[in-house]
């Protein structure tokens, strides 16, 4: 099941194909999915032959063949199959690395927005004490001291917030 997903470059308007995994990639992934497929074939947990197997896993996963998956599911497969393979300190790893990018890029966002509206980035700490006043424990002086799930909130908050001040002439 392949989705004809199409992204159009936006310097000439022509339509490219979304990246998909480098040889070398597919080649790392399945050397680890070769291990996870090892240790559930030798505990009876599956009857499948490698090549099923791991079809089946990156179907359940990226919901493509290997061959066929993109780039950007590299890390997905990457820490499915380290866990299968029982290597889970390095899909741990992997996986709180992406949290760590993911939590650097809202911030930077939410400090963005805040540039582009004119205000710094206090502006958006006492919209996350307004809103979390009750939860928030008064250690947290800024966003890095703020949990994901709210950061991500805490950005389209803030644009709300700079939408407005632009709407009412305040930045």
């Amino acid at each position: 099941m392949t989705t004809d997903i199409h992204h159009e470059d936006e310097d000439d308007g022509k339509k490219t194909e979304p990246k998909l995994l480098s040889a070398k990639q597919k080649a790392m992934l399945a050397q680890i999915a070769r291990r996870g497929w090892a240790r559930l074939e030798g505990n009876g947990a599956t009857d499948l032959s490698f090549d099923e197997w791991r079809t089946e896993q990156c179907l359940r996963i990226c919901g493509n063949r290997l061959s066929e998956a993109r780039a950007a599911a590299f890390d997905d497969l990457f820490i499915w199959f380290k866990q299968l393979a029982g290597q889970t300190d390095e899909a741990f790893e992997r996986a709180m690395s992406r949290i760590s990018n993911k939590r650097r890029n809202i911030i930077h966002l939410i400090r963005q927005a805040c540039a582009e509206g004119g205000v710094t980035e206090g502006y958006a700490m006492v919209i996350a004490r307004k809103k979390w006043e009750h939860r928030l424990s008064r250690a947290v002086e800024d966003l890095e001291g703020l949990p994901l799930n709210a950061l991500f909130t805490l950005l389209y908050d803030v644009k709300r917030a700079m939408r407005r001040r632009r709407q009412f002439g305040k930045a």
